[in-house]
């Protein structure tokens, strides 16, 4: 078993990963959060998620302006896969499962998920320290989906570090970090601050046709599992590619 805590490529019993270095993204970190938005960004999150009680959240950038500057920023960025043009893939409605998203997450929040079509995902932190764990869902004890994912919504934070080490990857993502997480895998993130919030950029990528096979397969499972946890955009754009998905499979 291979982790990295440091950057570089790694893998973890066949489940790749890429990771990035702050010091190789401080000029893009420092650029995106030198951005007006950036701080208007983070106030309207936290009064957003005080008023339903919620411990992390992600929200798309909708602001053509804003997104537009940022789909530029991190294009140029060394991660190789910037955030997807309408016209680069197979349909604008995917576009809209790739487009960036700001997250935070405040001191004790557990996230459970898996990216939109379990597509190929970029997250990069931008403030804080957060443990980033993966796993190859067909190994996760359980017979199901369904069975899968709550085991880990109901593990310990130490309990899903230890079955990582097994079976996962584990990252510690410190801030102006990136790791770029394989398609079909179910992630389980940490914040590890104690009076601070997280905040950072995560989006999805298509990368080659041939390799989406998988994502979809697990992007089934997960959408027959957890129905209601699929907005109705999600659902309509996962059962608009289905054909894609049983040709991909073929």
């Amino acid at each position: 078993m291979l982790c990295s805590m440091d950057g570089g490529d790694w893998s973890v019993n066949g489940t790749s990963a890429m990771c990035f270095k702050a010091d190789d993204l401080a000029d893009l970190c420092n650029t995106i959060k030198g951005m007006t938005y950036y701080e208007s960004q983070k106030k309207w999150m936290d009064e957003a998620m005080a008023k339903v009680k919620l411990n992390t959240a992600a929200a798309e950038v909708t602001a053509k302006g804003v997104a537009s500057r940022l789909l530029t920023i991190l294009r140029g960025a060394p991660f190789g896969a910037g955030p997807a043009a309408p016209q680069a893939i197979m349909e604008e409605t995917l576009a809209e499962a790739c487009a960036v998203q700001f997250y935070q997450s405040k001191p004790g929040a557990q996230v459970v998920s898996v990216a939109p079509y379990a597509l190929p995902e970029i997250i990069f932190t931008l403030e804080g320290v957060e443990i980033v764990l993966g796993f190859d869902i067909p190994q996760l004890p359980g017979d199901e989906m369904a069975q899968k994912v709550k085991k880990l919504e109901e593990m310990e934070a130490i309990s899903a570090m230890e079955l990582a080490k097994q079976i996962g990857f584990i990252r510690c993502a410190q801030p102006g970090s990136a790791i770029m997480v394989p398609a079909g895998v179910v992630l389980v993130i940490v914040p590890i601050e104690i009076k601070s919030d997280v905040h950072g950029l995560r989006w999805s990528v298509t990368g080659e046709q041939r390799g989406l096979s998988k994502a979809f397969n697990v992007w089934e499972q997960y959408c027959e599992a957890f129905p209601t946890k699929i907005n109705p955009t999600g659902k309509a754009m996962f059962e608009k590619h289905q054909g894609f998905i049983d040709v991909a499979s073929a």
